[in-house]
């Protein structure tokens, strides 16, 4: 079993800051999210599978999600509009929580699986 990278690590918290940004957005009044977001529960258990799974591959699903959330957040309105007007605090601060979860968690992942190409491979 390998050991987590810092990398690995940085991303799955990362991941779940993100999902917790979407929880804050909520609690400040965003109402596009349905009654249970799916993207809050999908970043916070990717997160945490990232964080516990102890393999050179964990980080890929930070860039795999981390990517898709992304793209996702440029597509739809709302990301822009919350961060473009800071009177809604909650709001505000949830979206800047969750982008930079993303953006974090993104390099972090690419990070670690370079970092775990980068290692000799060892035949037994």
């Amino acid at each position: 079993m390998e050991s987590r990278t810092t990398a690995a690590k940085t991303a799955g918290i990362a991941l779940v800051a993100a999902g917790l940004g979407i929880i804050v957005q909520i609690l400040g009044g965003a109402e596009e999210y349905p009654d249970i977001p799916p993207g809050a529960i999908t970043l916070v258990v990717a997160g945490l599978a990232v964080f516990a799974w102890r393999s050179r591959w964990s980080p890929a699903i930070a860039v795999i999600v981390a990517g898709f959330i992304l793209i996702g957040a440029f597509l739809t309105g709302g990301t822009g509009d919350r961060l473009s007007a800071p009177g809604n605090l909650g709001q505000f601060l949830g979206t800047v929580l969750q982008m930079a979860g993303v953006v974090v968690a993104l390099g972090a992942g690419i990070a670690g699986l370079v970092k775990a190409g980068a290692r000799p491979r060892v035949r037994k």
